[in-house]
């Protein structure tokens, strides 16, 4: 839809369909990989590789006419984190591993450089991590896995810390106290 575009090859054989190349196109993003799903099990089993120059989440995934999430306006104000619980039953459907190589990775303004993103789904659990990028001149690494509940984030030094306030704080706040997102209290 829009400035968002999806080309490629596909091939179907025996139990496994094949997307390769396959590229996807969007406004200052390009990304390029495969695809392979083997549809012979119950549940499907799905390996994905794309790598890029530059994914810009906020343009992905921006809706068509709406406000950009990066600038902080739009909807009702900030609600904060909701109590509900969230419905991840759908990561039973499907058995996955995801590859992502990005020379840089745009979300809500920030800017993370030289990130792979890998992430696994397995009997419903998510298991994602961003084992070494580049951060405001800093580096870290950052693991998620939904299985056991166990998280790790870089801290960056005070000095790395403030270009990522400037840009990360909704234009409400001064800098100076906005929270760092994904990032624990120092």
């Amino acid at each position: 839809a829009g400035d968002k575009a999806l080309a490629g090859s596909a091939s179907y054989k025996g139990s496994l369909l094949t997307l390769h190349p396959l590229t996807l196109s969007t406004t200052g993003s390009t990304l390029s990989g495969s695809v392979v799903a083997d549809l012979s099990g119950a549940v499907p089993a799905v390996n994905a590789a794309f790598t890029g120059q530059t994914l810009n989440l906020d343009a992905l995934l921006a809706k068509p006419g709406a406000a950009s999430a990066s600038t902080g306006s739009g909807g009702g104000g900030e609600a904060g984190w909701s109590d509900a619980r969230i419905d991840f039953s759908g990561l039973k459907a499907v058995t996955a591993k995801l590859k992502l190589t990005t020379g840089q990775l745009i979300y809500n303004k920030i800017k993370i450089s030289n990130a792979t993103l890998q992430a696994t789904i397995s009997g419903g659990k998510l298991s994602a991590s961003l084992p070494n990028f580049q951060l405001y001149g800093g580096a870290g690494a950052l693991a998620l896995d939904a299985a056991h509940e166990a998280r790790s984030a870089p801290v960056p030094q005070a000095r790395q810390r403030a270009p990522l306030m400037v840009e990360s704080a909704p234009p409400s706040r001064s800098p100076s106290t906005a929270p760092l997102p994904l990032l624990p209290a120092v």
